[in-house]
C-alpha cells in the first residue's frame, strides 16, 4: 500500500532543511500554539460556546 503524499512531502522537507530552518519552524508553530491557548484562555465561557457551535 503506497504512503499518502503528505508522507512524501514530509520527507522531502526534511532533505531540504538545515537544523536550524527545522528548529525555527518548531519554534513557530510553538508560538503559535501558546498564543492560540493564550487567546481560548481568555475568552469567557459564552464565547467559548459559541467558538464551539461555529
Amino acid at each position: 500500500m503506497p504512503k499518502p503524499d503528505f508522507y512524501w512531502n514530509v520527507g522531502l522537507i526534511n532533505r531540504l532543511l538545515t537544523r536550524v530552518d527545522k528548529s525555527d519552524v518548531l519554534e513557530k508553530i510553538e508560538q503559535t500554539v501558546i498564543d492560540f491557548f493564550t487567546q481560548v484562555m481568555q475568552m469567557d465561557s459564552f464565547t467559548l460556546r459559541q467558538e464551539g457551535i461555529e
